[in-house]
């Protein structure tokens, strides 16, 4: 669905999707623009690039205009040469592709009205050309395309060439999932199963095993889980004692007692089904946070990066003049 009102706004607008990214690039009323839909931010993001070659009207007057009439821009920036502005939406229909029309029209008769020359968002370059870099489109030229990807290149081999300490790492993890069993330990006390301490536990996991110089890969993410896993059931075993205690503290019984008991008290079919239904929606919602963390330090302790130039199959042609 989203493929398909992409390429009708491209029909539309005269830029260039080319389907492997939700983007379109290309020229509208003879400046380049940028369109990146970003899904999980549930936003659109527009962009514009030109340089100023003299003292215009300030780009903000035009900002606060749009504000006005549009109410799910969340940001207008000039960054450098370009200008971008950050549209919320939760699906591409009708009224977002009119929305979107309205924000290119207005960005570049801005742009041509105080006769700001396009170009490279970069160094002024009036060489136009489009790169994804990040996941985002950008209007770079080759140049400054070429040193973008050689820095990101630099950083991730000397990333790569880091190493960790994984014993340190190790013990990171476990202070990190004990400090989560703390939490859910006392928020269980009052009858909660919190999927927020879950989500809570998986990160002070992965933290603190990165913070403790442990290096993030395969073997550390596993080694996570299964801490995780193991600390998550003392902590509803410690739980579990800690409401037996609040029941037969009368009879003379110690806190460390009720907890040595559970076991028994395991062999219950009903106190077993609720007890391990506690633990799997612990782990679901600890798992859910922990390898999307990992996976996020992994990518940013080794430098992996994503940068594409963007060939248009056509020549770059621009909308109805202004």
């Amino acid at each position: 669905m989203a493929s398909c009102m992409l390429k009708r706004l491209a029909e539309e607008t005269g830029l260039y999707y080319d389907g492997k990214q939700p983007m379109l690039t290309g020229l509208y009323h003879g400046y380049p623009v940028a369109l990146t839909w970003l899904s999980s931010a549930r936003c659109m993001m527009v962009s514009a690039s030109a340089a100023a070659l003299e003292v215009t009207q300030p780009p903000e007057m035009l900002f606060s205009g749009i504000r006005g009439q549009i109410k799910n821009v969340r940001s207008a920036v000039m960054k450098g040469n370009r200008m971008e502005i950050v549209y919320g939406l939760s699906r591409l229909g009708e009224k977002q592709m009119t929305d979107i029309r309205y924000l290119l029209d207005c960005m570049t008769a801005f742009l041509a009205n105080n006769r700001w020359q396009p170009s490279c968002e970069n160094c002024s370059s009036p060489e136009l050309a489009f790169a994804e870099v990040g996941g985002v489109a950008r209007c770079l030229c080759e140049p400054c395309t070429a040193q973008i990807e050689a820095a990101l290149e630099q950083n991730r081999q000397e990333k790569s060439q880091k190493k960790g300490n994984f014993f340190t790492g190790l013990i990171g993890a476990l202070l990190g999932a004990l400090l989560g069993a703390v939490l859910w330990v006392i928020v269980a006390q009052f009858g909660y199963i919190a999927a927020v301490v879950g989500l809570i536990m998986g990160v002070l996991t992965i933290k603190g095993f990165e913070l403790l110089g442990g290096k993030i890969n395969v073997a550390s993410i596993v080694t996570c889980c299964v801490i995780v896993g193991v600390v998550l059931i003392l902590a509803n075993v410690i739980s579990l004692g800690i409401e037996i205690y609040s029941v037969y503290q009368s009879e003379g019984v110690t806190i460390f007692d009720c907890i040595m008991a559970v076991p028994a008290f395991l062999a219950y079919q009903e106190i077993a089904s609720a007890f391990w239904l506690d633990t799997a929606v612990g782990l679901l919602f600890t798992y859910a946070a922990l390898i999307p963390s990992a996976l996020n330090i992994y990518r940013n302790k080794t430098g992996a990066y994503s940068l594409r130039r963007i060939s248009t199959s056509r020549p770059m042609s621009g909308g109805p003049e202004c």
